[in-house]
C-alpha cells in the first residue's frame, strides 16, 4: 500500500508540473496553438522566415494530419506528409462511439476531408491496412478527396504504430527524392 501511495504521490507531481508549466509556456506565448484555423499568421509567418516555401515539408502523423492539412491548404509548401491519416476526426469518433453523438459533441472536428482539395503541394500518405486507431478507410477517404498530384501507400502489415519500421521512412525518402527535395 505505502508503494502505491508513493507512486500516486509522483504521478499527482508531475501532471501537476505539467499544467503549471503549460501554462506558463502559454501565458508567455512560447507555444502556439495549432488547431485548424487558429495558427497565426506569425507563427506561420516565422516557419516561412526559417525555411523557405519552396522547401518546406510538412508533416502530420495520426491527429497531426488533422493539423497539418489546414496548415497545407493556407500556407505554400514543397510537400505534404500524411501518415496514418483521417477525412475527418468526428467521423473517426463517430465509428468508434456509434452510440454517442460525436458529432454534436466535438468541437474542434479536424475536417481535413474539407479543405484537402485546397492543397496544391504533392500529397504523401502513409497507412497501414491493421490500424486499429485510425481505420484504413479514413485515410483512403481523404486521398480520394485530394488534387493530384497525389500518392498513397498502403502498408499491409503495419498498424498504427509501426509504419516507420515497416517501411514508412523509405516512402519518404522516395518520395522526396523523387521532387529534389533529399
Amino acid at each position: 500500500m505505502l508503494v502505491f501511495l508513493k507512486w500516486l504521490v509522483v504521478v499527482v507531481a508531475v501532471l501537476y508540473g505539467s499544467v503549471v508549466a503549460g501554462m506558463y509556456l502559454f501565458q508567455r506565448r512560447l507555444v502556439f496553438d495549432l488547431r485548424p484555423n487558429r495558427v497565426t499568421p506569425a507563427a506561420a509567418g516565422f516557419a516561412l522566415s526559417v525555411v523557405p516555401a519552396s522547401r518546406l515539408v510538412l508533416f502530420g502523423y495520426s491527429l497531426g494530419s488533422g493539423v497539418a492539412v489546414p496548415l497545407a491548404a493556407r500556407h505554400d509548401c514543397a510537400a505534404l506528409i500524411l501518415f496514418a491519416p483521417f477525412s475527418s476526426a468526428v467521423a473517426v469518433g463517430a465509428a468508434a462511439y456509434p452510440l454517442i453523438p460525436v458529432r454534436f459533441l466535438m468541437h474542434d472536428q479536424f475536417r481535413s476531408d474539407e479543405v484537402i482539395a485546397k492543397v496544391k503541394a504533392p500529397i504523401l500518405m502513409v497507412h497501414g491496412e491493421r490500424d486499429q486507431v485510425i481505420p484504413f478507410r479514413f485515410g483512403r477517404e481523404l486521398f480520394d478527396a485530394a488534387a493530384d498530384p497525389k500518392r498513397f501507400v498502403a502498408m499491409p502489415h503495419s498498424d498504427h504504430f509501426t509504419l516507420f519500421r515497416d517501411g514508412g521512412l523509405a516512402a519518404i525518402r522516395e518520395f522526396l527524392g523523387g521532387l529534389g527535395l533529399s
